[in-house]
């Protein structure tokens, strides 16, 4: 049986409310947990949750010395690879990144979400080859995001995984159905030169949703069931 510990730190994990909201997530919605610490590791099964796909964000206000390639940079609706609008965000450029990561217990999983930021949203990174890539230099230091012949970029049909960035290119819009590896996007906004990574104010930190507040609830109990049948165990 796991610890009490063990059962805080899955929760703190997949329920904790966002600290640093604000700072390039303005508001979210749908079938996403957003954590404040990146996982230690995103390859298939590290992190599975059927509930929800995982939201964090990697770093804020980056700039970089060569241009950025990008699968994703208009608004609208993406259904296929062939609808995918290439290009590159210039070098120099002030830049944040966010990553969504799905990755079901159960395959064949479905996740619809929505976020939306407080900064333009200037590329998506959607195919294993780019997220391979930028992993270098926009991932985070001691997360292991699996190698590049681990697919988790996206299928892209109107049945399986599709996205749509909103015409004011603030909202990002997704549905993954997810089977047995992972399905993840890498979101560039324009950086935020206000923003904090690590922000704690009351003002950056959104109420829960009612969903996550029950889940929450429930996963306090099973920590309480938990104890209690350790109790019993050491009678």
């Amino acid at each position: 049986m796991k610890s009490n510990n063990a059962y805080i730190a899955l929760l703190a994990l997949i329920l904790s409310v966002p600290a640093w909201a604000g700072s390039t997530v303005s508001s979210y919605s749908g079938d996403i947990g957003f954590i404040n610490t990146p996982p230690s590791s995103l390859v298939p099964g590290a992190v599975e949750n059927d509930l929800k796909a995982l939201l964090f964000m990697e770093d804020s206000d980056l700039s970089f010395a060569s241009a950025i390639t990008v699968n994703a940079t208009a608004p609208g609706l993406y259904q296929s690879k062939a609808s995918l609008t290439p290009g590159s965000i210039a070098a120099g450029t002030r830049i944040s990144d966010t990553y969504i990561h799905a990755d079901p217990v159960t395959s064949g999983t479905i996740f619809t979400g929505s976020v939306t930021f407080n900064t333009d949203i200037l590329g998506l990174i959607v195919t294993t080859n780019d997220l391979f890539a930028s992993d270098s230099f926009l991932g985070v230091t001691g997360t292991n995001y699996g190698g590049s012949t681990t697919p988790r970029g996206l299928e892209l049909s109107p049945t399986q995984d599709y996205f749509s960035i909103s015409s004011n290119l603030r909202t990002l819009t997704f549905t993954l159905k997810t089977w047995a590896y992972t399905d993840d996007i890498r979101v560039i906004t324009a950086g935020n030169f206000a923003s904090t990574f690590g922000a704690s104010s009351a003002a950056q930190s959104p109420v829960p949703e009612p969903g996550t507040i029950a889940l929450i609830g429930l996963g306090l109990g099973l920590i309480a069931v938990g104890a209690r049948r350790r109790r019993r165990s050491g009678r």
